[in-house]
């Protein structure tokens, strides 16, 4: 009898412990806070709107890397004319403007004697003076000597792109054309 007992008794101690090791378990699961709340929530029928996903760091990267270049917006300021009836004409990117078809945000700062043109962008007021370029998407004035670095500059850079697409593609026959 006392084997019955012992057996019985062990037989319930294991499942016991077995038990408690099963509710222990199940009380880990839902200890943060973050899961307590989603629950309560659940219980309650409390539908939240879903927040927007952000994008991930590489998706944004990819955006960036693929986005279209904008246009620059240059302003090259040639120089300027007083005409007899006071009004003036510009000399704005090689072609002469009369002052009143000047283009929007693009004024002649007074007197019209000093040459000076007032170009307003969405953000800044720049005043450029004849001889000087003004790059508006970048907000950088440049002297009629920079700005031909600049464009000399950014012919080199297509061309060595233009030559290193070259090269891909040669290396790219080459490498097909191999047994």
């Amino acid at each position: 009898m006392s084997k019955v007992y012992f057996s019985l008794i062990v037989s319930v101690s294991l499942s016991v412990l077995s038990s408690a090791g099963v509710a222990q378990s199940g009380v880990r699961l839902f200890l943060t806070p973050e899961v307590r709340l989603e629950l309560e929530r659940l219980r309650l029928g409390i539908v939240e709107a879903i927040p927007e996903p952000k994008p991930s760091i590489v998706e944004t990267i990819t955006d960036f890397v693929n986005r279209e270049p904008k246009p620059d917006v240059i302003y090259a300021l040639g120089g300027s004319m007083l005409k007899s009836d006071g009004s003036s004409t510009v000399w704005l990117n090689g072609v002469a403007v009369d002052e009143e078809r000047l283009p929007s945000g693009v004024s002649i700062e007074k007197p019209a004697e000093m040459g000076k043109l007032i170009v307003t962008t969405a953000d800044e007021e720049f005043v450029i003076k004849p001889g000087q370029v003004l790059n508006a998407t970048t907000g950088v004035i440049y002297e009629a000597y920079q700005w031909q670095q600049q464009l000399e500059l950014k012919r080199i850079e297509e061309l060595m792109t233009q030559g290193q697409e070259q090269l891909d593609e040669l290396s790219n026959s080459a490498s097909d054309q191999t047994p």
